[in-house]
């Protein structure tokens, strides 16, 4: 007991994060000569930014001892409004708005269902998450939407 009580003061298992990092790092470099270029590691930055994001989001619930399951169906939900205002030709802007107003609604939805209803954060959030899975499914129709914007690729890649 005193042993793990040491290593979580001295913040030894925060340094074993920073070699696990250092360690897949170092395969990656010796398995393919591109792995570490500047042009592959800004690729991987672009990509893990979207979770970066909704991680943050989620950093403030934990911090006040909640948990949201319904995260990832909330982006899902979100990135299906985007992809549906850009197959029906109302533009990226008022796609990404009607993202933003379901991310809202449901996060209000969310908000009052635990404040007002009394539901454990963990049960409501594991229902909203059931519910916009299939709202998503619904949505799509189940298959992918596929989204050319040159407006998104833009916001995506900094390219201009």
């Amino acid at each position: 007991m005193l042993l793990a009580e040491k290593m979580r003061s001295d913040g030894f298992l925060d340094w074993i994060v920073v070699g696990a990092l250092i360690v897949v790092l170092a395969i990656g470099g010796l398995v393919s000569p591109l792995f570490l270029t500047i042009g592959n590691l800004t690729s991987i930055l672009i990509a893990c930014s979207l979770l970066a994001v909704i991680a943050i989001g989620q950093t403030f619930v934990i911090i006040v001892a909640g948990i949201d399951l319904s995260v990832g169906a909330v982006a899902q939900v979100s990135s299906v409004m985007i992809g549906i205002a850009v197959t029906h030709k109302w533009g990226v802007p008022v796609g990404i708005g009607m993202a933003l107003t379901a991310s809202l609604f449901f996060g209000v939805v969310n908000g009052l269902v635990v404040s007002v209803g009394k539901i454990s954060d963990f049960v409501a959030t594991l229902g909203t998450l059931s519910i916009l899975t299939g709202v998503a499914l619904v949505l799509s129709d189940g298959r992918p939407v596929g989204v050319i914007s040159p407006l998104l690729t833009e916001l995506a890649s900094q390219r201009r």
